[in-house]
């Protein structure tokens, strides 16, 4: 295949990173295999003070994990083969890192006088995955902490670092809270908001549709080549229904976010690879992990949204220079299963945002 139209985040950024100043904001849409992770170890941390200090946020347990692995690497310092040693690290010399889960508990608990959150002490907070904030506010009753604690809230002696394949949605809130900072007269340190893009191209993908779970099953069943498979689904019924169709086919591994003794995973977090011929997992794994493996060429996505198909789409890493074709299969969905998600879930949203701000125009009245 021809080379991807896409850039590397180092060479699009380039030297730029050198004059952003505390308070400022930056955004940095990058593709999967961009090289986001290459640019924050070489570019920003091998570049920070000694008295600096960086907080990277990340939105899965295995993006942690990824995290934690590149840089005890780059430190040269050896990687516990025992997950849950790695779960219990959070220091890297000058870098800390956490999840957004935890900074909406702290701020939580903050209300209640429960414990401190200062993130002023830190000169870089890097937000990777940031759309995290909006794509799981559906079930996740706290983003609405890390959402005012990190896009709206102000820090001043921060530079705040947006990372995300899919920006649209986090961007322009981002940019009136930007906005809105210059506007305010009582602030006098300047914000400047720096914008990037790697660009688009998913050429690579040969897109293939599949209509029920028992389909799907079938045809990795039948699939008789020694090429292997990454399945997302909604549900962990349909992971169960697939393997159990499968069993004796082909070799197969379950991941979910409970999952902490697998050698699949174990293999996934140190060698970006796994095993197994078909690797069923959940939104665990959505985020951050990637695979690098040319033998990985079909990729079967079930997601309702956009951000958790972009996101899952983009767990297979690509090498730009030379990319190979992925099977993609898309799980089509009747109109009637959507006109049942939008009456059941997003219909009574959209009441209690309407009801808010009729509330929020009469502010006499009693809550």
């Amino acid at each position: 295949m021809n080379k991807l139209n896409l850039k590397w985040v180092s060479d699009t950024i380039g030297d730029e990173y050198k004059q952003w100043k505390k308070g400022d904001v930056i955004t940095i849409q990058a593709q999967t295999g961009t090289g986001k992770t290459y640019f924050i170890k070489n570019q920003l941390i091998s570049n920070m003070d000694i008295h600096e200090r960086m907080l990277i946020l990340a939105n899965r347990i295995n993006l942690k994990r990824q995290l934690k692995k590149d840089l005890l690497k780059n430190m040269r310092r050896p990687i516990p083969k025992d997950i849950k040693v790695l779960d219990s690290m959070t220091t890297f010399d000058n870098v800390v890192i956490m999840s957004y889960q935890q900074i909406d508990n702290l701020a939580h608990a903050r209300e209640y006088g429960l414990t401190s959150l200062n993130l002023g002490r830190y000169d870089y907070i890097v937000l990777d995955e940031s759309h995290y904030i909006f794509a799981d506010s559906g079930f996740n009753n706290k983003t609405d902490y890390s959402f005012r604690e990190l896009v709206i809230r102000r820090h001043s002696n921060s530079i705040k670092i947006f990372i995300s394949a899919t920006m649209e949605e986090l961007k322009p809130t981002i940019n009136k809270a930007v906005k809105d900072i210059k506007s305010d007269i009582t602030v006098k340190d300047r914000c400047e908001l720096w914008n990037y893009t790697t660009g688009k191209d998913y050429s690579y993908v040969d897109t293939k549709y599949f209509k029920s779970v028992d389909d799907i099953a079938i045809t990795i069943k039948n699939d008789e080549s020694k090429e292997k498979w990454i399945v997302f689904v909604t549900k962990i019924e349909d992971a169960k229904y697939i393997a159990e169709k499968i069993e004796g086919y082909k070799t197969t591994t379950i991941i979910t976010k409970d999952t902490t003794k697998n050698d699949d995973l174990t293999e996934i977090i140190n060698n970006s690879r796994f095993k197994s011929q078909v690797l069923l997992c959940t939104k665990c794994l959505d985020n951050g992990i990637n695979i690098e493996d040319e033998c990985v060429k079909n990729i079967v996505i079930m997601a309702w949204d956009r951000i958790t198909f972009i996101q899952e789409l983009g767990r297979i890493r690509q090498n730009i220079e030379k990319p190979y074709e992925v099977n993609l299969y898309i799980q089509k969905k009747s109109k009637k299963s959507f006109t049942t998600l939008i009456n059941k879930v997003y219909e009574p949203k959209r009441n209690i945002i309407k009801e808010y701000k009729e509330k929020k125009k009469k502010p006499n009245t009693p809550n």
